[in-house]
């Protein structure tokens, strides 16, 4: 009489191999990549408006080179967008913690975006208030550190300390939470998109001169969502 159990003979490599394929299983079920993508998308879009139509402060104005006929060039600051980014930033990652919640109790095994979510907030509210002292230091119609960042080849601090910014640093954290790779590299381009002056306009100028931005980083979070979509409906449908 024999006893053929075949737990017994079971390679350990076998065992391994199918608990890592369930573990990938189950990241690939979890993962959301669009939905943050698409909200911050939402959020940036939304700003346009907010920014234009708000009071606006001009800063103090100085020529490049101090000669008459110079063009001059001034700091346009609007008080609305100052306070929208870190309250809309802040619903976000609540709205986003949620989805992830609700998602993941579907599947049968809860899982929270703490640890994306909670460096987010701490991301946006940190530069909003550097944004926020900036304004305070730098808008005054005497204010040396005002006249230095009027001048546009310095305008890199305000990129660092915006809120495009803000929400590339956060998207790093959601690369790592989801194990997203792919992410990652984009989050890298969104990055030098933020940052290269050719693409940001930095000669922009009037009311709207935040438009443009604003449409190139939305429309950018917006298409990546929508291929994030695309490509994890697929992976879940073939899982």
């Amino acid at each position: 009489m024999t006893n053929s159990n075949s737990h017994m003979n079971d390679d350990p490599r076998d065992l391994l191999a199918a608990q890592q394929n369930l573990v990938n299983r189950v990241r690939t079920l979890q993962r959301a990549t669009w939905f943050p993508l698409t909200i911050f998308a939402i959020i940036t879009f939304l700003a346009i408006p907010i920014e234009r139509l708000s009071h606006r402060t001009i800063g103090n104005c100085v020529a490049k080179i101090a000669v008459s006929n110079e063009p001059h060039y001034c700091r346009i600051y609007s008080i609305s967008g100052l306070f929208y980014w870190p309250i809309a930033l802040v619903i976000a990652y609540v709205v986003i913690s949620f989805f992830y919640t609700i998602k993941t109790r579907g599947l049968g095994a809860e899982t929270s975006a703490k640890k994306f979510v909670i460096p987010g907030i701490f991301i946006s509210i940190a530069l909003s208030l550097a944004s926020y002292l900036l304004f305070l230091f730098a808008s005054g119609h005497h204010s040396v550190l005002g006249i230095y960042f009027l001048d546009p080849s310095n305008a890199t601090i305000f990129r660092i300390i915006g809120p495009s910014f803000s929400i590339c640093l956060a998207l790093v954290f959601l690369a790592l939470f989801e194990k997203n790779y792919l992410l990652l590299f984009f989050d890298l381009l969104y990055g030098l998109l933020i940052l290269w002056p050719p693409v940001r306009g930095v000669k922009n100028n009037g009311f709207w001169s935040l438009a443009p931005n604003r449409v190139i980083d939305g429309g950018f979070l917006l298409m990546l969502g929508l291929a994030f979509y695309l490509v994890q409906r697929r992976d879940v449908k073939y899982k």
